[in-house]
């Protein structure tokens, strides 16, 4: 027996703050190491790009509403609605958790 199940597509959108974070931490790099920057926005763009369900990560501990994907020692924050993922933004995980607040 073959049974067939809609599969919804997840979206994934990035807010300006995330937008703005991975900026500025390919720019911190590149400084220091062209190739190892790029290395860094490859290895987070291509971890969030895994996502293919809403609960596929851990919930934030600072704020439970959110999930948050561990890449190298980035934290990147997102949030589900409904068939979407909206990226929040990506914090350093060895700055104080206090700089981590996401601001709505």
């Amino acid at each position: 027996m073959t049974t067939s199940m809609e599969r919804k597509e997840i979206t994934i959108l990035w807010s300006l703050d995330a937008i703005d974070s991975l900026e500025s931490i390919f720019d911190y790099y590149f400084d220091l190491s062209p190739q190892n920057a790029e290395r860094i926005r490859k290895d987070i763009l291509e971890k969030v790009s895994t996502l293919r369900f809403v609960k596929q990560y851990q919930i934030d501990e600072i704020n439970p509403d959110y999930r948050r994907i561990i890449v190298r020692h980035y934290e990147v924050v997102y949030k589900v609605e409904k068939q979407s993922i909206l990226i929040l933004n990506i914090f350093d995980t060895r700055q104080d958790p206090e700089k981590s607040k996401i601001e709505e």
